[in-house]
């Protein structure tokens, strides 16, 4: 034996010592040990934090799958962990992750990957929206950043998913809720988002095919009512239009007439807001075949849960009913001077949680009627029970309509 011999038996003893030592610690790795952390929307990365150390998982934001990833935590199981020693710390150097549906997602340290550690500031489940995408970060380096959150509920998880492409309709959806001079509708911004994801996963609408308005101003909303015109012309005969409306609606004052309030709407000023006359005269000539309204909101100038639009108004109006137009199904969420309530537990508005419930129930395989009757049954019967108080939603018919919702379903299937 000499020196160079007795190094290399010395690495070669060490090596397999290492070799065993960290066998010994791939079998004592579960679930359990590992924790989700926030995800960062901007980098599409999931952090798993460990005793081994910190992992930064690519999952796309796409298709709702870093959603579904979260959703599904407590199910997924790994595989082929591999470790390594670094600074006498042992570390894990890569893991499988595998979901109840076999989808795989593997973490790598030799990958570099950018992860912006969130800190959100309530405590429930969230989904990140409204992220910012910041500067480049050094690989696997947390920095912290805030971001607002959106609690959710039952049906904003496992929307499904359409089996054929709805090509042939378009979407409008409108989601108002800060307003500048009179309350915020609490959660009109969630809705109209879990909306739309329905609108394009469970109906199979192209992602081209949906426009989506948050805080519309009035300048907005008509931009968004002309351009949903010229799409479902250029798109021609057979088109159905889809519209959802989550946000304040009025009464005229004087005139009685319903109005929709854009964000910087003036409640006392009728020529600041958008009449719903106005919106179904423009739908029912788009050129659409048929035309699907779906209303949360209310014209009684009440707002959504207590009080009024307006302070010095202790009443609330009963609007004029506004016609429908040309072969036009409207779903609203209440009947005359009701209010549009919210299900706060639920983080929607009564009217929207039921129409998504539905909507998921049946994979969005259900006839116009058939949806009208359970959502009314519902907000019927909860708004008393969770609020207190009643809620009636109305169906108008027109034209082609009156015959055929019974038969009329928003799929394409």
């Amino acid at each position: 034996m000499n020196d160079a011999t007795i190094r290399t038996e010395y690495a070669n003893a060490c090596r397999e010592a290492e070799k065993e030592y960290l066998e010994k610690y791939a079998r004592r790795l579960r679930l359990t040990d590992l924790e989700l952390k926030p995800y960062d929307a901007a980098n599409e990365v999931y952090l798993v934090e460990s005793s081994y150390g910190p992992m930064y998982v690519r999952v796309p934001l796409a298709n709702n799958e870093a959603e579904l990833f979260k959703s599904n935590w407590a199910g997924i199981h790994f595989r082929n962990p591999k470790y390594i020693i670094v600074n006498d710390e042992v570390r894990i150097a890569s893991l499988t992750f595998v979901t109840p549906t076999a989808k795989e997602y593997v973490y790598n340290n030799d990958l570099a990957l950018n992860y912006t550690a969130t800190n959100v500031d309530i405590d429930f489940e969230a989904i990140l929206r409204n992220a910012n995408s910041g500067n480049a970060l050094a690989a696997n380096t947390p920095v912290a950043k805030s971001l607002k959150v959106t609690r959710k509920s039952d049906v904003d998880e496992n929307i499904p998913q359409a089996r054929t492409k709805n090509a042939n309709t378009f979407a409008l959806v409108i989601a108002n809720e800060n307003y500048a001079g009179v309350p915020r509708v609490e959660s009109a911004i969630h809705d109209g988002e879990t909306v739309a994801q329905y609108i394009e996963h469970t109906l199979g609408l192209p992602k081209e095919n949906i426009i989506v308005q948050q805080d519309a101003t009035l300048g907005a909303l008509l931009r968004a009512v002309a351009q949903t015109k010229n799409s479902v012309k250029s798109m021609g005969p057979g088109t159905d239009l889809i519209v959802y409306y989550a946000g304040h609606g009025m009464p005229d004052e004087n005139t009685k007439d319903a109005l929709l309030l854009p964000v910087d709407g003036d409640p006392l000023t009728a020529e600041s807001c958008y009449p719903l006359s106005r919106l179904y005269n423009e739908l029912g000539n788009s050129g659409a075949e048929n035309i699907m309204v779906f209303l949360d909101a209310c014209f009684s100038g009440s707002n959504r849960g207590d009080g009024m639009l307006v302070a010095t108004r202790g009443v609330a109006i009963k609007a004029k009913e506004v016609a429908p137009q040309g072969n036009m199904f409207i779903l609203s969420a209440t009947s005359a001077q009701e209010t549009a309530l919210p299900y706060a537990e639920k983080n929607h508005g009564l009217f929207t949680y039921y129409l998504l419930k539905k909507l998921q129930q049946t994979r969005g395989n259900v006839t116009l009627a058939d949806l009208a009757e359970d959502v009314k049954a519902n907000v019927t019967r909860q708004s008393n029970l969770i609020n207190r108080k009643p809620q009636t939603p109305q169906v108008s018919l027109s034209g082609n309509m009156r015959r055929t919702y019974s038969s009329k379903k928003l799929t394409a299937d």
